[in-house]
């Protein structure tokens, strides 16, 4: 699932994420806030795995994940508890930094997990083996595409939509760069970042998580069911 995108833009940073999934899969709930491990989240939820593909926390990390680390992967269930968790978990941890080196991911699907707070940016993949951790230029443009439903060429495809969008159009606009996420393609609704495949996997939402000075704000839009809404909370960087 998913196209994640990562911009810096007016005196705020986004992260804007386009989940497919199948239509069979329970609907994820409108952003609210929770309690998780006695800290405060914001994040839209998935019933069915009880956990989030994206969210913040009050001292302003902001994560987002998506399914597959580098190739294509068979699902081989049981898994010991599903990614979604694996992001929460992240959000509470007291520092990133020893979550990414400790974090026990044996028997957990592979994933990409992006990560961002206090100015840097961070990139772990998990493809059942090992970790593989990068660190990303926060003041640069960041896209990924999920290796469990493109390949190579598609996803290289998608990075050069990107950046010919970027060079037509101002990123400093608030949100401008879901214009990206609703309309960047060729026409072809396999394949475009608002795509549909067969009769049930399909771009179900699209998600803009947006951190300033004072707060997190999460912009939802469900494309097959009711549950679109926004949620904010306020962030203490000082905690």
């Amino acid at each position: 699932m998913c196209t994640v995108s990562f911009v810096k833009a007016a005196n705020g940073v986004e992260i804007t994420s386009n989940r497919d999934e199948t239509t069979l899969r329970s609907n994820a709930m409108a952003p609210a806030t929770y309690i998780y491990k006695k800290k405060e989240l914001i994040f839209p939820k998935d019933p069915q795995g009880g956990g989030t593909w994206i969210g913040g926390n009050k001292q302003g990390r902001m994560a987002c994940l998506l399914n597959g680390a580098f190739d294509f992967h068979h699902h081989r269930p049981p898994y010991r508890h599903s990614r979604g968790i694996v992001l929460l978990d992240a959000l509470v941890a007291e520092n990133k930094d020893e979550f990414i080196s400790n974090y026990d991911l044996h028997n957990i699907e592979p994933f990409t997990l992006v990560i961002y707070q206090n100015d840097t940016l961070t990139e772990l993949r998990w493809d059942e083996r090992k970790k593989h951790i990068k660190e990303l230029n926060p003041e640069e443009t960041h896209l990924w595409a999920s290796a469990t439903l493109y390949g190579p060429e598609i996803v290289q495809k998608r990075k050069e939509w990107f950046r010919k969008w970027e060079k037509g159009h101002e990123i400093s606009a608030p949100y401008s760069i879901r214009d990206f996420h609703y309309h960047a393609g060729e026409g072809d609704p396999e394949n475009d970042v608002v795509m549909k495949r067969g009769s049930y996997l399909q771009t179900v939402s699209v998600t803009s998580m947006r951190l300033d000075s004072e707060k997190i704000s999460l912009i939802h839009d469900d494309l097959v069911g009711d549950n679109s809404g926004s949620k904010e909370l306020l962030i203490d960087i000082s905690k």
